[in-house]
């Protein structure tokens, strides 16, 4: 079997990269032959362990940033709604090209494309059976773009198969393609790396993992951690992960000002260590594709605390328990923008939430094997093979 691995922007320091660069470890371990087209600026280069091919952004032919699925990524990036009609030809120029001459040099049997956005839609016109793995901002970028939907949907539409997150997500994913068979698959976490073992609790630590930005609710997680402080000073609240553009710089001095701890983007191992330190784990995100965070945190030993997204409510809760306190999503206006009228209750429902978890005391142990990536590349492996065979 040979995989062409497809994202349309930077394979790091996101979810899906995360997916991405754990589905190609996992196939080299199992002998299949793989390659990576994806979007890089200019002076970035990937660390992969099998043959990439960037398409270069800020560069003469995409003279600006790459396009995130989020509207605000850990790096600088435009967003796909903000394209100007120029811009997107030059964009669907570009990728096909690219892809073309991939395609041509590689010769796959399937392409795994990350994302039910653009460049996947571009790559089901290559004559190779494509599987799109749906994050859910692609689902969130058809609110946001309502002008590239009938684009999208016609190219996803001769997809030979889709991979989701969770069950709910792929009945959400079935009306759009009713033709196009959609498999659950979950998401995966490093056993070898997020563990409890040598595990050092401090009483009172407080772990963020995420974009510092207000679709992950952060804003509102310093409210209820100030609040939570007058009541507890021993709390202390760790923040992991970077910002971008006036957002990210309003949210890093905030973090400054609280008093707060701003560790920035860690490696995995390093991630993990801190995890380890850590008490309770919040993830208070207004929209999550699947929160795979909370899995890595579970597996350091960490209680959590996390909004009633899908992923959350529907696939994770069901299996690891009262190791989970679910907080209730304030009413949003528009994908992910709160009701302000509803913000007061919301940040009292995350103090207190963070509250009982800190009561709660250690997590049992939880049976994780489902989440481990090996699980889940076996679960992807079989939709590959079934869309080689439809050839």
């Amino acid at each position: 079997m040979r995989v062409l691995h497809l994202s349309a922007q930077r394979p790091s320091h996101t979810g899906s990269g995360t997916t991405l660069a754990n589905l190609v470890a996992v196939g080299s371990e199992r002998g299949i032959v793989q390659e990576v087209a994806c979007g890089l600026p200019g002076g970035v280069d990937l660390a992969m362990p099998v043959p990439t091919h960037p398409l270069r952004f800020e560069s003469e032919a995409l003279p600006f940033p790459i396009p995130g699925m989020s509207d605000v990524m850990p790096y600088t990036a435009s967003r796909y709604r903000d394209l100007d009609e120029s811009q997107l030809v030059a964009y669907r120029r570009a990728w096909r090209a690219h892809l073309a001459r991939v395609v041509d040099q590689f010769r796959p049997d399937v392409i795994h494309a990350h994302h039910l956005w653009l460049t996947t839609s571009l790559a089901t016109d290559l004559g190779v059976p494509v599987v799109a793995h749906c994050h859910a901002t692609g689902l969130r970028q058809r609110a946001l773009c309502p002008h590239l939907v009938d684009e999208v949907d016609a190219g996803i539409a001769h997809a030979a198969g889709i991979v989701a997150l969770t069950e709910g997500q792929a009945k959400q994913v079935r009306t759009l393609w009713p033709e196009v068979p959609v498999t659950p698959v979950g998401a995966g976490y490093r056993a070898d790396v997020f563990h409890a073992r040598h595990r050092r609790p401090a009483r009172g630590r407080i772990v963020y993992v995420g974009k510092l930005a207000r679709s992950k609710g952060l804003p509102w997680l310093i409210d209820a951690f100030v609040r939570l402080r007058e009541r507890r000073p021993e709390v202390t609240l760790h923040v992991c992960g970077l910002g971008s553009g006036e957002e990210g710089e309003a949210l890093t001095r905030r973090l400054r000002e609280i008093g707060a701890y701003h560790e920035g983007m860690l490696t995995p191992s390093g991630l993990a260590d801190r995890l380890r330190e850590g008490q309770v784990f919040v993830l208070p995100s207004l929209f999550e594709g699947y929160g795979l965070v909370l899995i890595e945190a579970l597996a350091c030993g960490n209680r959590l605390v996390a909004t009633g997204f899908d992923a959350a409510r529907d696939d994770l809760k069901p299996r690891v328990g009262e190791a989970l306190h679910l907080v209730d999503l304030p009413p949003l206006l528009h994908v992910d923008e709160p009701d302000p009228d509803a913000l007061p209750d919301f940040v009292h429902r995350l103090e207190q939430a963070m509250d009982r978890a800190l009561d709660a005391g250690p997590v049992s142990e939880v049976d994780l094997h489902a989440f481990t990536w090996e699980s889940v590349f076996d679960r992807v492996a079989r939709v590959w093979a079934a869309a080689a065979q439809r050839t």
